[in-house]
């Protein structure tokens, strides 16, 4: 049976997702439909890029990838394929961000007619989603890239000082950013200590193993499973409590 993931703007309770899971369903009977991520703030689709390009590597071959944020002025849709699955979303440059890099990646646009001004994915997905799987593929047209393409902002290194970002926040309120372990290590080198800056006279100095590395209420940074620079308090909300939002500055200075 093909596994259909669906990540979306819609939130979780709402008639625009039920419609869409139905529609699925009332074409592809026998689609095994698994939800993502429904609390994407409107449009934001460097959150949703985030949650499926993280989680997406953990699925079956052949998985269908659906993501609906972001403008949908468009009955164009993009399709990439990628490590034996496949990505399906408006041409809006969310794309992009997952792939950053277009190798070793298969672009596709389909073209789909709806009526459903204000709802074209009633339409647009089911279609999408009825071509792959039954191998329709006169109907899948080859690209070479997103027309709209987006980029995230790389951290910046400095002589002394990491600059990088906030990219999730995630729902126990942790603050993850996009410094991975290999580059804070490699600037690292050669400096004895350093810091990370929370606001005015707020550091974190170290890097826990856990959560529980510190009293409860108490900031800590950690690597967490997607090897990226976290930063959390134990049993609080460090994004709430310490002011960080996404695209908010990480900033890290080394020194001796």
């Amino acid at each position: 049976m093909p596994i259909v993931t669906l990540t979306t703007d819609y939130g979780e309770s709402n008639v625009y997702l039920a419609a869409l899971k139905g529609k699925i369903l009332q074409e592809l009977p026998n689609t095994v439909l698994v939800d993502f991520d429904h609390s994407i703030e409107p449009h934001n689709i460097i959150k949703a890029a985030f949650v499926v390009k993280n989680a997406a590597h953990y699925f079956p071959e052949k998985t269908i990838h659906l993501i609906s944020t972001g403008p949908t002025n468009s009955n164009q849709l993009i399709i990439a394929f990628a490590n034996q699955q496949y990505y399906i979303a408006f041409d809006n440059g969310l794309i992009s961000l997952i792939f950053p890099d277009n190798s070793e990646v298969k672009f596709y646009k389909i073209n789909v007619e709806s009526d459903l001004n204000s709802f074209p994915e009633l339409d647009s997905f089911p279609t999408a989603i009825s071509s792959i799987i039954n191998n329709q593929t006169e109907s899948l047209i080859s690209i070479d890239f997103p027309a709209n393409r987006l980029q995230l902002q790389m951290p910046v290194i400095e002589e002394n000082i990491l600059r990088g970002g906030v990219v999730y926040i995630d729902g126990y309120d942790n603050v993850i950013s996009n410094i991975t372990r290999e580059l804070f290590e490699d600037r690292r080198q050669n400096k004895s200590k350093f810091r990370i800056v929370l606001r005015r006279k707020l550091y974190i100095n170290n890097i826990s193993d856990s959560y529980q590395s510190v009293k409860p209420g108490t900031e800590l940074a950690l690597f967490n499973s997607l090897n990226l620079l976290e930063i959390a308090i134990n049993e609080g909300n460090a994004a709430q409590l310490l002011g960080f939002k996404i695209g908010a500055p990480i900033i890290i200075e080394f020194y001796d």
